[in-house]
């Protein structure tokens, strides 16, 4: 800890001070006190419409949940109990073709306000890349909100990282539906349900992800406590934020059979946010007729979502470069370095931590 100045000290000079924390300070898993004092910090500028004693209960109940006490934990860049800059690290697996790799993500880059601009989150990025690469990672990942600049200066690199959107009217959508129903429809028999999202669709939700995932570049793997974690925390945003969070709605179609499939969306007052479509290719079609037929009964006029989502069967589509969580990888193996040439990106926004 730095010792206060009394009138008697001599005055310090500030560089000398943030190069004595500099030099002392090392990468340690933050402990409970630094993290009570890291929500303290960060309340006013992540509370995601929570209150500030909802939003404390909401962080520290996400560690207690089975999924992150094995895959989540909190580190630190600090002199002693003075933390300069912090960080979640997430363990993640990426399959590319049948193979598994090993993934450290990186999320909620942190410095307090009164440690900024002094290069301390760098220096917290230089020690997570070689902790990363200890522990025989085979890449990093993290999703940046600031310019990727920044976080290129720590060897990460830009993946696809567009969003789409379809604006249409109800004519629009009776041309586009009978399109797809004209292609895509020849001896289907659907079942299909459209309802709120349920935690008792995770392990179906599962296999059709893992089908989808086979077919694709790459991607993250998710097994059953992984969804539960990601759905527990948007219910839980859902129900305690001061903001209208949208509840996860889903379309579930031939749902319990080996070719069925699912999407998955937020509903807004004029807009539905596509957060993923999962099938094969007829499925995919299948459900985004679905899509299409809800927005005109909900009287919807656009559709967004991240590129993969996108429906490429339809007019209209338009494609701009997405301004948040942008999608990065620092890779650790030349067999991972490939993603980082495939565009566009196959990442989904559930993906996204």
């Amino acid at each position: 800890m730095i010792t206060q100045e009394t009138k008697t000290d001599p005055p310090i000079d500030s560089a000398d001070r943030d190069y004595d924390l500099a030099e002392r300070a090392i990468l340690v898993p933050a402990t409970h006190f630094m993290v009570t004092n890291i929500l303290r910090a960060n309340f006013t500028q992540w509370s995601p419409g929570l209150t500030r004693e909802k939003y404390y209960h909401y962080q520290w109940w996400q560690y207690s949940l089975p999924w992150s006490r094995r895959h989540l934990s909190c580190w630190a860049f600090a002199d002693g109990d003075t933390v300069l800059s912090s960080c979640k690290l997430y363990d993640m697996t990426l399959r590319r073709r049948g193979v598994d790799y090993r993934v450290a993500g990186i999320g909620a880059v942190f410095t307090p306000e009164h440690f900024r601009g002094r290069g301390y989150a760098l220096k917290l990025m230089k020690h997570m890349m070689e902790l990363c690469k200890e522990r025989e990672y085979d890449a990093v990942m993290l999703n940046s909100d600031i310019d990727p600049a920044y976080y290129e200066k720590s060897g990460f690199v830009q993946l696809g990282h567009t969003d789409f959107s379809l604006r249409f009217t109800d004519n629009y959508v009776k041309h586009a539906v009978k399109d797809l129903d004209r292609r895509f429809s020849s001896g289907r028999d659907e079942r299909c349900n459209i309802r709120d999202l349920s935690l008792t669709d995770v392990s179906t939700m599962v296999r059709h992800h893992a089908r989808w995932l086979a077919r694709q570049p790459y991607g993250f793997v998710r097994s059953d406590d992984y969804w539960h974690f990601k759905l527990a925390r948007e219910r839980h945003l859902h129900k305690n934020s001061r903001y209208a969070w949208p509840k996860q709605e889903i379309i579930a179609l031939n749902f319990e059979r080996h070719n069925g499939g699912y999407a998955l969306f937020e509903l807004g007052k004029y807009s539905i946010r596509v957060l993923e479509v999962i099938g094969n290719e007829e499925t995919i079609q299948a459900l985004w007729a679905q899509l299409l037929q809800l927005a005109a009964r909900r009287g919807i006029h656009k559709i967004t979502g991240w590129v993969a989502s996108a429906p490429e069967e339809l007019d209209g589509v338009e494609i701009a470069d997405r301004k948040w969580s942008r999608p990065m990888m620092a890779p650790l193996r030349p067999e991972v370095e490939i993603c980082t040439a495939i565009r566009p990106s196959p990442l989904l926004e559930l993906d996204h931590y």
